[in-house]
């Protein structure tokens, strides 16, 4: 009994996709550009971040529980516990209710506010797993949404507001990542066989919009860059973003990688050392040029 608890256990923790967690640290984004670095606005933000990645999770089982059937077909999500059969529904059903009770009950407790932020977080992705994400260009439109909301989130433990110029290139950076998906998807399963939406995209249709929205989201951070932090040091900063944009775009051209941005992420040594360099390189500006 004990060790098939363990096991389920397990499975659970492989249906909760922790590696996707690495997204939700973009609700530093705000404390952090903002230098509101007081331990306790950060401690207060580090559970903001645990309360997005307990949401994520429940929406993760809840999006294996819907698309099991389609995930037999697919190659690499056939493993997936519930697409396997490993897990129950029962028991995916109920963690997701659970995680999500979790996650709204002590976000509205530290917040009302932040506790909205969640609400819609989770009501965005609900709709997004039973019918938006076949809806194209929609269905980019609200990976980048749910982007937006985790940096709100951020002005919540801040107490402070977010830089227009900063949630359009976070938005426009979560677009981008979203068309990469896409075409990685389209390269690697040519027949739509993981994605319905996938029918109403074509590779050159995506290569123009990925085209379109990186070029927006490098002249959007310039902006910012520019207007933002209000130092004109943090250009600087630019060819780091162009860098790690072009990177991940060389690097995607394999559809397998780009069909999960933080996989690729973290097995890439390159991209790793950009978006440190890069934060390092932005914080020590603002650091020494903002009174």
């Amino acid at each position: 009994m004990k060790t098939n608890m363990v096991t389920q256990l397990e499975l659970l923790w492989t249906t909760f996709r922790p590696v996707q967690w690495i997204k939700n640290l973009v609700v530093f984004a705000v404390p952090v550009f903002g230098l509101v670095l007081d331990p306790e606005v950060l401690l207060d933000t580090g559970l903001t971040f645990i309360l997005f990645c307990l949401a994520a999770s429940s929406i993760y089982t809840i999006n294996d529980i819907l698309d099991r059937e389609k995930d037999r077909q697919n190659p690499l999500k056939k493993h997936r516990p519930i697409a396997a059969g490993k897990l129950s529904i029962k028991t995916g059903i109920i963690a997701a209710i659970l995680l999500s009770t979790v996650s709204l009950s002590a976000g509205y407790r530290y917040a009302p506010t932040l506790g909205l932020i969640l609400l819609c977080y989770i009501l965005l992705q609900i709709s997004y797993s039973l019918w938006l994400k076949r809806r194209p260009i929609i269905d980019l439109l609200v990976i980048s949404a749910g982007f937006v909301l985790r940096v709100l989130s951020g002005t919540v433990t801040a107490d402070t507001y977010a830089s227009s110029w900063l949630l359009l290139s976070m938005g426009l950076l979560a677009l981008f990542l979203g068309i990469e998906k896409r075409k990685a998807e389209l390269q690697h399963l040519p027949g739509g066989n993981s994605r319905s939406v996938l029918h109403h995209y074509s590779l050159s249709l995506l290569s123009r919009m990925e085209s379109i929205t990186a070029s927006a989201a490098l002249i959007v951070y310039t902006l910012w860059a520019l207007e933002g932090p209000r130092s004109d040091w943090m250009l600087l900063t630019v060819p780091f973003v162009v860098y790690g944009i072009f990177r991940y775009q060389l690097l995607s051209e394999d559809g397998e990688q780009g069909e999960d941005p933080a996989d690729l992420f973290l097995k890439s040594p390159s991209l790793m050392l950009t978006v440190l360099l890069w934060g390092i390189g932005s914080l020590t500006i603002l650091l020494l040029t903002t009174g």
